[in-house]
């Protein structure tokens, strides 16, 4: 099967499936997108603000984890709302967090960072 260019390889061993992973250098580094490009007609993602150097095996970890929630607040309103927090946060903090992510998008965000037409739309 072929998943971004890449062989996926599977392997039989004592008739159990097993996947192969290709072992990354530790040392290695990526450029990740804190909005995902996808995301350009609503924010200016190429922007230099936008990209941070992080070590290669976390990025691959955390669009892994995020692998469909492209923007800060998808994935802190997932955190709140699949238990991650939910569970241990107090109602307070709940209350806030949730007032936070009914900000328009400009209050949110950085002004630089969101397009002119998406400034007053809401995140939700």
């Amino acid at each position: 099967m072929w998943h971004r260019n890449k062989v996926e390889r599977i392997t039989d061993v004592n008739w159990k499936q097993y996947k192969l992973v290709l072992l990354k250098d530790k040392t290695a580094k990526n450029i990740h997108h804190i909005i995902w490009r996808c995301n350009s007609k609503n924010y200016n993602t190429d922007d230099k603000q936008n990209k941070i150097t992080v070590p290669e095996i976390s990025h691959d970890n955390l669009n892994r984890f995020f692998w469909n929630l492209q923007t800060p607040h998808e994935q802190l309103k997932f955190m709140i709302e699949q238990r991650w927090w939910k569970e241990v946060l107090n109602k307070r903090v709940l209350e806030e967090l949730y007032q936070i992510l009914s900000l328009p998008r400009e209050e949110f965000y950085k002004e630089w960072l969101v397009r002119w037409e998406q400034k007053w739309k809401p995140l939700f």
